[in-house]
């Protein structure tokens, strides 16, 4: 949940999305370079989707209150 709510508020979310692209596979082995590519994209989808659900959120709240 932390790592999703700090990629949510766009804070050093690069550093964690490079991480998560160099995971390795197998949990006893160091990271490897780009050995997951398809991360990235899940990062940005999720960085688009949360934007655009928080903005409908925020829009409905001002205009329900006015």
């Amino acid at each position: 949940m932390l790592t999703f709510f700090e990629v949510q508020t766009l804070e050093d979310w690069e550093e964690i999305a490079f991480k998560a692209t160099d995971a390795s596979d197998n949990v006893d082995f160091s990271p490897v370079k780009d050995n997951q590519k398809y991360v990235m994209v899940i990062f940005v989808l999720f960085i688009f989707v949360s934007h655009y659900f928080l903005l409908n959120i925020i829009i409905t709240v001002l205009i329900t209150n006015y």
